[in-house]
């Protein structure tokens, strides 16, 4: 399987799935300062939890390298050094509940509460699986899905939550306790990543994500003000746009500029722009690989 680094240029007004933010890099991406992780990924750490594929110490031996092991991603020359950010995120939230039940199963009701609201994002192209199904219809099996109404779904924390949920489970992302962090802790409780990248107001911004499990969905970028509280009130007023074609960065190097898909219909904030991820977890005729 080829990896990838997704890139999009972003439209500023102001400064300031699993996969994670590259650039600039986010304070998720703490543990790359633990020894373990410390350059990327250099051994296969053996450590339970972090999804794994080698065996214990195994040299990861490719170049670039790209270990089949946790966060560990490349850019095509050099391993991504992210540490343990692709475990910062929210395990059972479904669109209209009041809270995420932290329960990473992937059988079961798809509504996570008794009170599940009606998907916003209905027009198949905006679907990354499933498009057949009939919007609401019971084959419709992503509708409680947080990218099916961008921005409603409820969260833990407005930067994550290492392992995405108080407790491990099975099937979700049980978070490697360090110096740092250690399962259940907040992302908006972490220190800033020292500075580096300068935006201006205004301006666009360079911004490269990696997907290391194509569940599906998309994103949004936001941003709130240094010395603010990091919630979702504050991230709430500033959403930002995408400006451009959005590049493919494989594992072997090459770049690939396609057509992104962004919407702003269905949205929240109302009218904000949300990008959808344009990798089909599973190619079908209607929904191809770019």
């Amino acid at each position: 399987m080829a990896f990838l680094w997704l890139m999009a240029m972003l439209g500023l007004q102001t400064a300031h799935g699993h996969g994670s933010l590259v650039i600039p890099q986010t304070r998720n991406s703490i543990d790359r300062l633990a020894p373990q992780w410390r350059g990327g990924y250099p051994l296969i750490p053996d450590f339970p939890g972090t999804g794994r594929w080698g065996l214990p110490n195994q040299s990861c031996g490719t170049i670039p390298p790209s270990c089949q092991e946790g966060c560990s991603c490349s850019n095509g020359t050099e391993p991504c050094d992210v540490g343990q950010s692709c475990f910062w995120f929210a395990s059972g939230c479904t669109i209209g509940c009041d809270v995420c039940d932290g329960n990473g199963r992937r059988d079961g009701p798809p509504c996570r509460c008794r009170q599940c609201a009606n998907a916003t994002l209905n027009k198949p192209e905006w679907r990354t699986g499933n498009r057949a199904a009939s919007p609401f219809s019971p084959e419709d099996w992503t509708r409680y899905n947080p990218w099916r109404a961008p921005g409603t779904a409820p969260i833990f924390d407005s930067c994550g939550m290492a392992g995405g949920g108080r407790n491990p489970g099975v099937e979700s992302g049980e978070y490697n306790a360090t110096a740092f962090a250690k399962q259940g802790d907040l992302g908006s409780a972490l220190p800033p990543s020292p500075p580096g990248t300068v935006w201006k107001r205004g301006g666009l911004g360079l911004t490269g994500w990696y997907i290391r499990a194509n569940h599906g969905g998309g994103y949004q970028f936001r941003l709130c003000p240094n010395g603010e509280e990091l919630n979702e009130e504050c991230f709430n007023k500033m959403p930002l746009e995408f400006a451009g074609p959005q590049v493919l960065r494989w594992n072997d190097g090459s770049t690939e500029e396609i057509n992104g898909t962004f919407v702003t219909e269905g949205t929240f904030p109302p009218g904000s722009m949300w990008a959808m991820n344009p990798l089909p977890q599973t190619p079908t005729a209607d929904f191809a690989p770019p």
